[in-house]
């Protein structure tokens, strides 16, 4: 069985986006058995004319165990991580059999599309990034020019979260409405007037009126970030492209989806226009297209809030689906597949735990 490490940004960035991969980190560990490596940032200063050779991380590559092969995984936000990683290990590429990465914000900049072949060749960014073994991203319509451009293979593996651990199908909840990280600003506003007003009875627990640099404690965050959405009835979320605040080239599956889904919320929004969603969502009410017309909005969550017999519904088939099909647990069997690697066996066991729980529930109305 190869040996494995696993590459975790969580001591080098810690914004709120960050704990989702950590939990993705910390399953890759779990059922890999694999070694965690956190590095930190470097405070080394380069020698003068000699910055293309400094290790700008401060990172610890355990010896190798064994003859087996040597599996690196790095997991990040952007391809910058990766290039900061392999760039501080001396000859990473002798002492690694296979190195992989997964990375969220996937897709290329219009000044490297437009980059000459030449030039792209001499960046040492571009080369570190064209020896990987395999790039994993969860934008489908990137994986195209990434291997184009790279000249790497690229997969499409969408997000997930550990369900089994954090998933909820309760139908007793506190929240009205959850609306976390980016929304629509005018749809936010509204539920925010109407449903925070001291006279009402209802719950929006919303974020854009605030934001958070840094995240102090991750195992903390997350275990009442997962509270907060297991305990709420409807969430907000909508297509990239439909608030595109920071210019993205694609609709794509964001991370939201597949947490509320966990969590058992019923979604209302805009459903991405990406052609990966309807098969990574195809069942009953997994989004709720929100009204064109502001004016019909308070109207439109009432509704859905008064229809318990739907929300509940909901609630135990959204469970029921992201425990079958999201889960990071089905995302390393994935990656195990597409490397035609075999399957570790505390995988196995894990992935046998989701399949017993998930056979228990088998709602009818999934």
């Amino acid at each position: 069985m190869p040996e494995y490490y696993v590459i975790s940004a969580r001591n080098r960035f810690f914004g709120p986006a960050q704990g989702c991969f950590i939990e993705f980190e910390d399953l890759l560990v779990s059922c890999c058995n694999a070694a965690l490596i956190s590095p930190e940032l470097s405070h080394a200063r380069p020698l003068p004319g000699l910055k293309r050779f400094a290790h700008p991380l401060r990172l610890d590559v355990p010896v190798r165990g064994s003859r087996e092969s040597q599996v690196l995984f790095i997991v990040g936000i952007s391809t910058s991580f990766v290039v900061e990683v392999l760039a501080s290990i001396r000859n990473w590429r002798s002492r690694f059999d296979l190195v992989y990465a997964y990375i969220s914000d996937a897709w290329l900049e219009d000044a490297e599309r437009s980059q000459p072949t030449w030039r792209r060749r001499l960046s040492r960014y571009w080369s570190i990034l064209a020896s990987l073994d395999h790039l994993f991203i969860p934008v489908g319509g990137s994986t195209a020019g990434l291997a184009r451009h790279y000249g790497i293979p690229v997969s499409m593996l969408p997000m997930a979260c550990d369900v089994l651990r954090f998933g909820s199908n309760r139908t007793s909840r506190a929240i009205d409405v959850m609306g976390y990280g980016r929304q629509h600003p005018t749809h936010g506003q509204i539920l925010a007037r109407t449903f925070n007003a001291p006279e009402s009875q209802r719950i929006y627990y919303h974020t854009d009126h605030t934001g958070i640099g840094d995240v102090f404690d991750f195992t903390a965050h997350r275990q009442l970030f997962w509270k907060l959405l297991g305990q709420s009835k409807l969430a907000l979320a909508y297509d990239a492209l439909a608030v595109n605040t920071r210019k993205f080239p694609c609709s794509f599956v964001g991370q939201r989806w597949f947490e509320c889904v966990t969590a058992g919320c019923l979604i209302i929004g805009r459903r991405p226009a990406c052609a990966e969603m309807n098969d990574l969502f195809p069942w009953r009410d997994s989004t709720i297209e929100v009204p064109d017309a502001e004016a019909d909005l308070v109207d439109f969550v009432e509704g859905l809030l008064a229809d318990r017999s739907r929300l509940e519904a909901a609630h135990r088939r959204n469970y029921y689906h992201a425990l079958g099909s999201h889960d990071w647990r089905h995302r390393i069997a994935t990656i195990h597949d597409i490397l035609a690697l075999k399957y570790p066996d505390p995988l196995n066991r894990q992935l046998e735990t989701i399949r017993n729980q998930h056979a228990r529930l088998s709602p009818s109305d999934a």
